[in-house]
């Protein structure tokens, strides 16, 4: 790669700088009970036209009344209604679902909704869920974990939540749960804790562990709530390389303790989604002796920086 040193950004916000460049539904009528509390933001309708019969009325001709638009209304997401439907029946299907407890997914337990088939995966589901909700929240999570006799930092569960493309750390959704575990096979708890060997084991192939470092990013930003920034702070970045690059991982990297030395002095107090996927990288390619680090190449100053912190204070 053509050689360029970069320097570090000055704004969280920056892309790490490199040497080089790298490679409706149908209208209903108009509801009279608000629709704040819909489970999910109403769909934007499709134009309508209000029935009007004939042009013109036979009686009473043009007295003082111009035609009438319907105002089109947002469906609610209860059962589908058809165009015919009378205004009573929307109006008592939005208080329906108005009054039910909202699911996080949108889905509304008590009205309008069927609940999902109580199959062996859902009944392992709601041994788990959040009440009222369709979701397993964070002690839900961590009962799983306690279930499975594994710590919750421990690299398996990681790889399950890759498993299950959780969208947001600690939580897990009935469709991401159904998902997953269809595929993985696994419709109790017995046979999930059979798997985490198999999970653990994922970590060994260097292209599934670049795939899971890389979501990684992405589940801290979900529970940081600074996806816009595209960074993640340095104190978390520390904790999660600690579970993909930690000893008990089978990728462990053996300078991680010394990287994590280095980036908790160092003045860098968010990484940017350039640095973290180029730390992985480090880690499979670089020797631990450093004797292959190649200073020409296209690493993000971060890492050349560390090279020079261990090489200064003769940490090797």
């Amino acid at each position: 790669m053509p050689p360029r040193k970069r320097q570090q950004p000055t704004e969280p916000e920056a892309e790490t700088e490199h040497k080089s460049t790298r490679a409706k539904t149908s209208p209903a009528e108009p509801a009279t009970t608000a629709t704040a509390t819909l489970p999910v933001s109403p769909a934007k309708g499709r134009k309508g036209k209000a029935a009007t019969g004939s042009a013109k009325s036979k009686e009473g001709g043009g007295g003082g009344g111009g035609k009438q638009k319907a105002p089109a209304a947002a469906a609610p997401a209860v059962a589908k209604s058809s165009s015919s439907s009378s205004s009573a029946t929307a109006t008592s299907a939005v208080a329906t679902a108005s009054s039910a407890p909202l699911a996080r997914n949108g889905s509304v337990n008590g009205g309008g909704t069927k609940s999902p088939p109580e199959t062996p995966l859902r009944t392992f589901f709601n041994v788990y869920r959040d009440e009222g909700t369709d979701v397993i929240g964070p002690a839900g999570v961590e009962k799983l974990c306690t279930d499975l006799a594994i710590a919750p930092d421990d690299v398996a569960v990681l790889v399950l939540a890759w498993r299950l493309n959780c969208a947001t750390m600690g939580s897990i959704t009935w469709d991401e749960w159904s998902s997953g575990l269809t595929g993985l096979k696994c419709d109790n708890v017995t046979a999930l804790r059979a798997k985490l060997t198999a999970l653990r084991g994922s970590m060994s192939d260097k292209q599934v562990a670049r795939e899971i470092h890389r979501y990684a990013f992405k589940y801290i930003l979900s529970i940081e709530g600074n996806e816009q920034r595209k960074c993640i702070e340095r104190d978390s970045a520390v904790q999660m390389l600690a579970v993909i690059l930690g000893p008990a991982s089978p990728g462990a990297w053996k300078l991680l303790p010394e990287f994590t030395e280095f980036l908790l002095q160092s003045s860098a107090k968010v990484i940017n989604r350039d640095q973290w996927d180029s730390i992985f990288e480090f880690a499979q390619s670089v020797s631990n002796d450093l004797s292959t680090y190649d200073e020409t190449a296209a690493w993000p100053v971060l890492l050349d920086d560390f090279v020079e912190w261990v090489k200064t204070n003769k940490k090797l």
